[in-house]
């Protein structure tokens, strides 16, 4: 940091240099979007000899919400289950995709030297210090309309809140 002795702010002589000097600051950001959705049929009714059983497409109903949120990420009613011992329709990923991610990690550490040759070191750590809620993928599984899938479009959790962690070291 352009701060203490030397440095072009607070740069004091007496006592008050000893809270000013040795401090440090770095960040981590993270920005991602999310990929696609690869739908699942809830129920492969190949019998097991295909293992990437797509969903059918419903014709004239669209996948995507006017405000996707955790309750709703894309429309289930647009897919349904294969009939027995068929492919599907549906392309292998779909136009929406998943949440994105957003992080950032901050760290603050101050150097107190003791002398020419130890010093103490003390680190603040902040991950996720935003507290940014970064969905889970919502749940692609479709099933039939004899079982559906209740779950699917919804977004059930996220993914790491905030995290602090304190660091004291002695070099010596």
């Amino acid at each position: 940091l352009p701060i203490g002795a030397g440095k072009p702010f607070l740069n004091f002589r007496d006592w008050r240099r000893h809270f000013v000097d040795g401090w440090s600051v770095s960040d981590i950001s993270t920005l991602q979007d999310g990929g696609p959705i690869a739908l699942e049929a809830l129920f492969n009714n190949t019998g097991g000899i295909i293992s990437a059983l797509r969903v059918n497409v419903v014709p004239g109903v669209s996948p995507s919400v006017s405000s996707p949120s955790p309750n709703l990420w894309y429309n289930p009613a647009a897919f349904t289950q294969p009939p027995d011992f068929t492919l599907g329709n549906a392309p292998r990923t779909i136009s929406i995709l998943n949440p994105g991610l957003q992080n950032h990690d901050l760290s603050l550490a101050k150097r107190f030297p003791l002398d020419a040759d130890r010093a103490v070191e003390f680190t603040a750590s902040a991950f996720n210090f935003l507290n940014h809620a970064n969905w889970n993928n919502p749940d692609p599984v479709i099933g039939s309309v004899a079982s559906p899938n209740t779950d699917a479009g919804h977004i059930i959790g996220s993914r790491g809140g905030r995290v602090v962690q304190l660091g004291l070291r002695l070099s010596f």
